[in-house]
C-alpha cells in the first residue's frame, strides 16, 4: 500500500483545524484508505478505530510542535530584532492572525508559508518512515 503525500497532508491539515479531540484523521494500514473523523461527519466509521492497528491516528500540528515553536524557530532565524513583539503577540488571543499581519507588514509572510510547508513536508514523510507507510511524493 502507498499513500499520496497531498492526502497525508489535507488528513494532517484536518486534525490541525479544529479544536483537539474533536476532528481527527486515522489511515487505514491495509486499505490506504484516510478516515476523517468529526461531529460531522457521514462516513460510517469502524467501532474498533482507536484500539485497533489496523487504523493509525494521523497526527495534528501540536504533536509535532508545528504550531508556536515553529513561528518562534521561524522568527528567531528571520526576525530575531522582533522577538519581544513576537512574544508579546501570542501571549494573546488571535496570535496567529496578529503574527501574520505582522509578517506581511515585514514582507516575510510568503517565506513564512514556504518554511511552515517545508517543515510540514519534512514532518509527514519522518511520520510515515516511523510508521512504515510507503508514500508517493
Amino acid at each position: 500500500m502507498v499513500v499520496n503525500y497531498i492526502d497525508l497532508e489535507l488528513a494532517f491539515e484536518f486534525a490541525s483545524a479544529g479544536v483537539a479531540g474533536e476532528d481527527a484523521a486515522y489511515l487505514d494500514r491495509e486499505s490506504g484508505q484516510i478516515l476523517f473523523v468529526s461531529d460531522a461527519s457521514e462516513d460510517e466509521i469502524p467501532e474498533d478505530i482507536l484500539h485497533n492497528e489496523r487504523y493509525l491516528s494521523i497526527p495534528n500540528k501540536k504533536e509535532f510542535d508545528l504550531g508556536k515553536p515553529l513561528v518562534l524557530k521561524f522568527s528567531e532565524e528571520f526576525l530575531p530584532d522582533d522577538m519581544d513583539a513576537i512574544y508579546l503577540m501570542f501571549k494573546k488571543r488571535g496570535a496567529y492572525s496578529a503574527f501574520k499581519y505582522f509578517l506581511a507588514s515585514k514582507k516575510q509572510l510568503d517565506n513564512w508559508h514556504q518554511y511552515e510547508r517545508s517543515a510540514v513536508k519534512e514532518t509527514i514523510v519522518q511520520w510515515c518512515a516511523d510508521n512504515g507507510v510507503a508514500l508517493n511524493l
